[in-house]
This record gives C-alpha cells, sequence and structure tokens, in this order.
C-alpha cells in the first residue's frame, strides 16, 4: 500500500497514530487494521472474512522505530518506510484477498490521503491494483502466456518459481503507473 498524505489537513490521524507508536515501548496488542481504523467505529459492520478489512484476518502492527529508512531486510511481518517521494509504503501480508476495505476505510478518515492498494495472491493465481476509483485484477497465468514469461521451468532444477512474480508485476505496474514492492513471505 502506498499512501500520500502531502494534501492531509495538518494533524491527519494516519500520521498522528504512526507517532504514538513511534514513542511507544509496548506496541498495542492488536493488528494494524483494527488499531489504524477500530471496528467499534464501524458499528453494523462484520469483522469477518471479506467484511468490515475485505480480507480474512487482520495484519501485525509494523516496527515504526526507523520507519524513516528503506529496509526490507528480513521482512517476515508488517514493514513501513518512506519511498523518494515522501510517501509511506506498507507492505503486509494477507489472505487470500486485499485488504480493500482497510484501504477505504483509511482514506475515508483522512481527508486529503490518497493512495493505491498493490496486491499479489500467487497461491489464487492473481494480482492487481485498487485506489477506491478503479481497480486492476488481473489473472497471473493470462498474463505470463500473454508476455511469455515462464512461471516454472522442468528442465531447470534452480528456477525459483516466485521468479516470474516479479516480471508479472513489473507488466502490472507500467499499466497501472506504479511499482510494486514484492516480498516472498515463504507461504
Amino acid at each position: 500500500m502506498i499512501i500520500d498524505v502531502s494534501e492531509c489537513e495538518k494533524g491527519n490521524e494516519f500520521e498522528e497514530k504512526l507517532v504514538w507508536l513511534k514513542i511507544q515501548t509496548e506496541q498495542p496488542d492488536v493488528g494494524l487494521f483494527e488499531y489504524m481504523c477500530p471496528a467499534s467505529d464501524y458499528p453494523g459492520e462484520e469483522d469477518s472474512y471479506g467484511g468490515l478489512y475485505g480480507t480474512k484476518w487482520d495484519t501485525d502492527i509494523p516496527d515504526v522505530s526507523d520507519f524513516d529508512e528503506y529496509s526490507i531486510e528480513g521482512c517476515g511481518g508488517t514493514e513501513i518506510f518512506k519511498d523518494d517521494d515522501g510517501r509511506y509504503v506498507l507492505l503486509f501480508k494477507t489472505a487470500w484477498s486485499p485488504a480493500t476495505g482497510f484501504f477505504d476505510k483509511l482514506m475515508g478518515r483522512n481527508e486529503g490521503m490518497t493512495g493505491i492498494l498493490l496486491y499479489c495472491e500467487q497461491g489464487q493465481d492473481f494480482c492487481g491494483a485498487y485506489n477506491s476509483d478503479i481497480e486492476y485484477h488481473y489473472d497471473m497465468t493470462e498474463i505470463c502466456e500473454e508476455n511469455g514469461i515462464k512461471q516454472e521451468d522442468e528442465e531447470d532444477p534452480d528456477f525459483w518459481g516466485d521468479e516470474y512474480i516479479d516480471e508479472v508485476l513489473e507488466v502490472v505496474g507500467d499499466e497501472v503507473g506504479e511499482s510494486f514492492a514484492y516480498i516472498d513471505y515463504g507461504g
């Protein structure tokens, strides 16, 4: 998820919550989605798969002690950093579907915030981009066939199956005008 807060009203909630996390010695006992957009603020909406946050479960809170420096070393959980344009980039894993509900709620809570949610679910063979106004959704096998990207190589035992994902995401990124940051979580 790439988030631009440069047009937000002074004191936007997103940055206030990041600052709070940065000065705390212990992080709250909730996930990132619940922390940023508490379910209690949305009465009547169900917190279930495809419900409140648009995905099966919440993701963990990132370590924001050094979010001003780009680092994805040993990324096994949620990461946050600022890119060269001063935008916040959140890398996180979810289950089965992109966190479009969380994205919409986060944008709605912070007037002037813009962003894009880039997602990849190789286990279900889809990837795409979402920004509340439009969604690009792709079948990864189709993209591979259309662009000559091989997904496996039976003759090369050292072929890493996820290598093709970088190529797929580059094709999608070119179409939506944004870059993907793909992290293999080994899942």
